[in-house]
């Protein structure tokens, strides 16, 4: 009894996509460079080098938004590069 082989129209025998990022190693990593809370006003230098005590807590606002919104370590440190100065 011979059957000769014919096409078949089914669309679940293909293969899954990849999807990094839903891969457990890559959500713990983006969950480790999200933000915790919100920003808190942690000193009150006000040297010639450092001048935090002029910093107002709309401006910490708007640094951590910018910050955050990069969900990797590179982009974040980056942009930490960009702002800070010698």
């Amino acid at each position: 009894m011979e059957v000769s082989p014919s096409i078949v129209h089914n669309n679940f025998v293909r293969k899954r996509k990849r999807a990094p990022e839903k891969w457990k190693q890559n959500v713990a990593k983006r969950l480790r460079y999200s933000p915790k809370s919100l920003p808190q006003r942690v000193c009150s230098h006000n040297s010639h080098a450092l001048k935090c005590a002029t910093l107002s807590m709309e401006n910490l606002m708007k640094l951590h938004g910018k910050f955050y919104a990069h969900q990797n370590k590179k982009d974040q440190d980056g942009m930490i590069f960009f702002y800070c100065t010698s």
